[in-house]
């Protein structure tokens, strides 16, 4: 009975530890993240290097995270062409989270309201003049963080 006993304890740990040899085999689950600037004018240097560094800690050992080159934007300064890349991202498939870097783009960001992806608009400075729409301790909007 004993024999027995201990048999059944060795098995359970043999099928747990193949089940987590199994899972450490696994890949993670795979994100793009689009950056978008709104220029070479306004940006600090290597900030969306700082930005990525952080996202990439964030998610360490749960997702692989790429930045693909063709969705790091660095937009013209102007509302204009910072909106076209911001409809250009939105709009890529393979795109699945954008984070907008620059106080026109944020403001842009915070304007929109029908968002088929999140959306991280962090310069946001004055979220009355703004107009950043708020509820509770949200947007309220969906995907935008």
């Amino acid at each position: 009975m004993k024999i027995k006993g201990i048999l059944i304890v060795l098995i359970c740990l043999l099928v747990g530890l193949g089940g987590a040899v199994q899972a450490q085999n696994q890949e993670l689950p795979e994100y793009q993240i689009g950056i978008i600037s709104d220029g070479p004018i306004v940006a600090p240097p290597n900030w969306a290097g700082v930005f990525k560094s952080e996202i990439e800690k964030m998610a360490a050992g749960e997702f692989s995270i790429l930045f693909p080159e063709d969705m790091q934007v660095e937009a013209d300064s102007t509302r204009k062409g910072i909106e076209k890349a911001f409809e250009r991202l939105l709009a890529d498939q393979e795109c699945d989270l954008i984070v907008m870097l620059g106080f026109i783009g944020s403001t842009i960001a915070v304007e929109s309201r029908d968002l088929n992806k999140p959306v991280v608009a962090p310069l946001i400075f004055d979220a009355t003049m703004q107009k950043a729409p708020s509820e509770g301790t949200t947007s309220g909007v969906n995907n935008l963080l």
